[in-house]
């Protein structure tokens, strides 16, 4: 169902809108060459309160909610795809932080930009008491660049525990993989943990994991969408500033039509993710709006970008258009947040179990 953005929202837009233009677009060609995302649009973000819109005014944030998140990693996503989900993880993460330890310093320092924190389910680290343990973290986002590491872990007597880890301590293994196709800079790799001492945060609370996921995944379509409107406005310009026959290309039905059908998905796209933020701020079938905005937004973007690309003919397959990096970014969101397969699977089990 259509809902207006209310005014608190639409200057959070205009503000991330800004930035985005003025300090994010013009480096991220070069961000992307580099395979690195630096530190510095990370913590001008924190600075201008983005990176906690999601957390709870109590734990330090805006007190505002999943669809504000979802916005915000639009305008990013719109700029550098990486960059946009740097904040969609960071945002799970830091939601998770805060319901287990609202007071810790280093949630503060991570939602201002100042720590490099980093999150993961570590199901395969083995304790071996006193709050060491061992593993390996396979794969590892920011596995060679963060500072700390929330790590969600199994406890002996059964449950999910949180538990920080330094991994720039101790008898730490860190490595890069190979330059990843799309979204680089996002530092995947291995974390390898010998003996290493953890501060232990507390229990996991029920539904605690599920809720940041869902928070992460809104934030994650968000991106998409920045992706598929980027690609949109590429298709388009460059529709209408290339010439054959004596017209632009944007005169042919071939072209125009393309440029209907991904304007139309984009829309349709927005709409649900807006929708599921809502119904994920307000507790309602949590997982599975999640994973449909994912899968329409995802779906959206690699469309989008795969048409807009033909649109460019064999320019799309150079470097000079940006359009064959947001083709790279659509792919590898793809990749990371779960094929389309494995999340139709999710929503056809919540449609099935409400039938």
């Amino acid at each position: 169902m259509y809902a207006p953005l209310d005014e608190e929202t639409v200057a959070i837009r205009d503000l991330v809108r800004d930035f985005a233009k003025r300090d994010v677009a013009p480096a991220a060609a070069g961000w992307d060459a580099a395979d690195a995302l630096p530190d510095a649009p990370v913590r001008a973000l924190g600075e201008l309160g983005i990176l906690a819109v999601a957390l709870s005014e109590d734990a330090g944030g805006s007190g505002l909610g999943p669809l504000e998140l979802a916005v915000v990693c639009e305008e990013l996503g719109a700029a550098s795809g990486v960059l946009g989900h740097r904040v969609a993880g960071l945002a799970g993460s830091l939601a998770l932080f805060a319901e287990v330890a609202p007071e810790h310093p280093v949630l503060a320092s991570s939602a201002a930009g100042q720590t490099r924190l980093a999150g993961c389910r570590a199901h395969h680290l083995v304790g071996s008491g006193g709050g060491r343990w061992s593993g390996e973290v396979n794969p590892a986002r920011r596995a060679t660049t963060a500072d700390r590491l929330l790590a969600i872990v199994r406890r002996s007597e059964g449950g999910e525990q949180l538990v920080l880890l330094d991994p720039t301590k101790g008898r730490v293994r860190r490595e890069r993989r190979s330059a990843p196709l799309g979204l680089r800079g996002i530092d995947l790799g291995v974390l390898g943990f010998a003996d290493a001492r953890a501060e232990s945060l507390g229990p996991v609370p029920l539904g605690a994991a599920s809720r940041a996921r869902a928070l992460t995944r809104v934030g994650v379509a968000g991106v998409a969408l920045g992706i598929a409107r980027a690609a949109v406005a590429e298709g388009a310009s460059y529709a209408n500033a290339r010439v054959q026959f004596g017209r632009p290309i944007a005169d042919f039905q071939a072209i125009s039509f393309k440029l209907a059908d991904i304007a139309t998905e984009l829309d349709a796209a927005r709409l649900l993710v807006h929708d599921a933020a809502r119904a994920i701020e307000s507790d309602a079938d949590t997982a599975a709006a999640g994973a449909r905005a994912l899968l329409l937004a995802i779906g959206a973007a690699e469309r989008a970008a795969d048409e807009a690309l033909q649109i460019h003919g064999g320019y799309g397959y150079t470097r000079d258009f940006p359009i064959e990096r947001l083709w790279r970014d659509a792919r590898a969101l793809s990749a990371l947040e779960g094929p389309p397969e494995a999340l139709a699977l999710e929503v056809s089990r919540a449609a099935l179990g409400g039938a």
